[in-house]
């Protein structure tokens, strides 16, 4: 019988199944470690509940060309060797806005974006008739 190591059960058994419970085990252990520190069981200053930690691993075995990784390593753990030759900004998506119409100063929310900036119709005030004029908030 083999002894397989973590690092070889990591890397070929579904990472990405795993990598949620190993981020989860050492929230854990850095709270325990954090109540523990000084002896007072009280949070040390600046610490944060709510905080993620992230678990980073280095020295993979069997580093990978771009062009000759394939499917098979899907949920699997691999290095990734490569040249970037381009690179271009990332935009961020409008998905809703808030406006306020300039004429009745009525805030108008939710207004869905479809792919570009879009005003609202028409002023949602019954006593305003406002078509163009509002300022995004």
């Amino acid at each position: 019988m083999t002894k397989v190591n973590e690092s070889d059960y990591i890397n070929n058994f579904y990472f990405f199944r795993l990598y949620p419970y190993l981020c989860s085990a050492l929230k854990t252990f850095v709270r325990e470690r954090c109540m523990a520190g000084g002896g007072t069981g009280e949070k040390p200053e600046g610490s944060d509940d709510d905080k993620e930690y992230y678990v980073s691993f280095v020295d993979v075995d069997g580093a990978y060309n771009m062009r000759k990784l394939s499917t098979a390593k899907i949920g699997s753990l691999v290095r990734v060797v490569g040249q970037v030759v381009r690179t271009h900004p990332v935009h961020p998506e409008l998905v809703s806005g808030i406006f306020t119409c300039l004429d009745c100063q009525t805030v108008i929310t939710d207004v869905e974006q479809q792919f570009k900036y879009t005003q609202p119709s028409i002023c949602r005030n019954p006593v305003c008739n406002n078509r163009s004029r509002y300022d995004y908030l």
